[in-house]
């Protein structure tokens, strides 16, 4: 299936480059644009990929570890100690290490401690106080684990505010591309009317002022033609700054290109969405920017648990099996502290604990300072979920209500051409009506553009268009 997605895309991509005369640009298809190939969300993916790799490193802290070494020292013809050694270490979860090695030492000069000879050993160590919960080495990975969940969830936050961006600007465009029909329309009536009005004068059916009236009718619609062009251009400008090919080239659309809706096509009921409880409960409960706030916590619910082990003392256990000449099965094989065994125990503990106190502290205070801030924002997602849906549902009602008065409009424009063709009003009238009726339909249009950027606006503040 995701290969076939590609491939849609593609295809829709090639159309982009190739067959732009009649090609129009949808919502979804720009959605799916960006996401892909856009380089905004190719960097949000890198944010997960960079947290997977602080991961693989954190993990690196309980890879097995082979140590080898050797060393010798000679002067003045004296052999004080020749030194090989091979030791295998194993991390554990727990903070326990095992371990196993090897030893071959030799020499005149030898510490008497220092086992002369071919050894071998197999040891355990482990804290049994301090470290026994959690070590640097466990909350680092804790720390990395939490922070690859943490990323995904940045990453829906920069789709979700990219998207929101791309969306209005498509609105924009989408918006003066509809004026510009209705200009377009309007100001083709108005060359007509004006080669029938210079026809009517000629012929003695009209005054001439009625030729100058036409005329400045006609030169109203030009300057509005002109202006919106302007317009129109730049905003498609605008918008290629979201187009990019699957090469990672910037694509500029083609002032050709149409929005796949039609404004007739815009309606009140056009527009689908859930409850406001819906957003400001079920949606809200998985919004990426307060999930990114509890990924927050855990991490320094982390950095707490391992700042609080500052305050234990210190105590460290080791334990080795020895054996000679490399007869391991002679030492694994025998009762722990019977013989051939070595061990140590260290302890210590600051008095005045003030290292692990003030830790500990930060910690906690910082976990408040969060919970703070997740309040904040939680209260500021809900205002702006009920301010876009409350500003959604009137933008509805607005719509139908205006609809309504375009459609009286051209009631009376029709009634206004209706007189002056039986010679019952003016020209000036007539275009006065015109006017009145064009400026209806660019609120409507405004409206209809309105009505749809409201509806991302909602889904944003819900942090829910980058599941678009």
């Amino acid at each position: 299936m995701r290969k076939y997605y590609y491939l849609i895309i593609s295809i829709l991509l090639f159309h982009l480059q190739g067959y732009s005369q009649n090609l129009t640009l949808s919502e979804q298809e720009l959605v799916n644009i960006v996401k892909l190939y856009h380089p905004v969300a190719k960097q949000a993916a890198l944010l997960i990929e960079q947290s997977k790799a602080q991961l693989i490193e954190s993990r690196g802290a309980f890879d097995p570890k082979l140590e080898t070494e050797l060393s010798q020292k000679d002067f003045s013809s004296v052999e004080y100690y020749h030194y090989r050694s091979a030791e295998i270490k194993v991390p554990t979860w727990y903070g326990i290490e095992v371990y196993t090695g090897i030893e071959n030492i030799t020499g005149d000069r030898l510490n008497p401690q220092i086992t002369k000879g071919s050894s071998h050993y197999a040891g355990i160590s482990f804290s049994l106080l301090q470290n026994l919960v959690i070590d640097k080495r466990r909350a680092y990975l804790k720390q990395a684990q939490i922070m690859v969940s943490q990323s995904e969830e940045e990453q829906k936050i920069i789709l979700n505010d990219l998207l929101y961006d791309a969306l209005t600007h498509y609105w924009e465009w989408a918006q003066l591309h509809y004026e510009l029909q209705v200009v377009d329309s309007a100001l083709l009536n108005a060359r007509l009317r004006l080669d029938f009005t210079k026809n009517t004068v000629n012929v003695g059916e009209r005054a001439a002022i009625d030729s100058t009236e036409a005329w400045t009718q006609y030169q109203y619609f030009e300057s509005l033609h002109i202006d919106l062009t302007n317009q129109l251009r730049a905003a498609i400008l605008k918008l290629s700054t979201f187009t990019w090919t699957t090469d990672a080239l910037p694509y500029d659309l083609p002032y050709s290109i149409k929005p796949s809706l039609e404004p007739e096509q815009i309606t009140p009921a056009s527009v689908s969405y859930q409850q406001e409880e819906y957003y400001t409960g079920d949606a809200l409960l998985s919004h990426p920017e307060l999930t990114v706030y509890n990924y927050k916590l855990n991490y320094l619910d982390v950095y707490k648990k391992l700042a609080f082990q500052q305050l234990l003392p210190k105590l460290d256990v080791k334990y080795n099996q020895l054996g000679k000449n490399y007869t391991i099965n002679e030492s694994v094989f025998q009762p722990l502290l019977r013989n051939n065994y070595q061990y140590g125990v260290q302890f210590s503990m600051p008095l005045r604990l003030s290292d692990g106190r003030g830790e500990y502290k930060l910690a906690k205070l910082k976990i408040q300072q969060t919970n703070y801030d997740i309040d904040l924002k939680r209260r500021s997602l809900i205002n702006k979920i009920k301010q876009y849906y409350f500003a959604l549902t009137q933008t509805q009602k607005q719509l139908s209500v205006q609809q309504s008065m375009y459609t009286n409009q051209l009631l009376l424009l029709q009634g206004e051409e209706t007189r002056f063709e039986q010679g019952e009003s003016s020209l000036f009238l007539v275009n006065s009506r015109e006017q009145k009726a064009i400026e209806t339909q660019q609120k409507l249009v405004a409206l209809q553009a309105k009505l749809y950027k409201q509806l991302a606006a909602l889904k944003w503040s819900a942090g829910l268009l980058h599941t678009e």
